[in-house]
């Protein structure tokens, strides 16, 4: 539990977000390329592993901007399940929730952090991929 609690810790600048953003989506499309729509389970497990990925990212970032990360991140998770759960009901609002986290994913893109120490701890100043992730 101390590497989950670790992860969630400490701030990520825009740069680093961004990266993290492209490497996550890479990963995702590369997985539901090679898994297909036949193996559902597969494509289930990646959507999980995505967003434990993109909360990390979303909590890390809003730390840069000396904001608490916990509400947005739960804000997700439940419109995520409320999405993933009517989709087949109510597809336009899996559209309206996606088009709203990214329309928050550019908001934490072009957000300028706070400078020196905050909050969270010192500047973002990072250079290693996998600390993106906090490892």
């Amino acid at each position: 539990m101390k590497i989950i609690k670790k992860m969630f810790e400490g701030r990520l600048n825009r740069r680093r977000f961004l990266v993290g953003w492209l490497l996550v989506f890479l990963i995702n499309t590369l997985v539901a390329s090679i898994v297909g729509k036949s193996l559902l389970a597969g494509v289930i497990r990646m959507s999980i592993i995505q967003y434990f990925l993109n909360t990390i990212l979303f909590v890390r970032r809003l730390h840069d901007l000396n904001y608490r990360g916990d509400y947005p991140a739960l804000g997700v998770l439940v419109a995520y399940i409320i999405a993933n759960i009517y989709l087949h009901i109510l597809g336009w609002v899996f559209s309206t929730i996606a088009l709203l986290i990214f329309i928050f994913d550019i908001y934490l893109a072009i957000a300028v952090g706070t400078k020196g120490k905050n909050d969270y701890g010192d500047e973002d100043k990072g250079r290693s991929l996998q600390s993106i992730f906090g490892l």
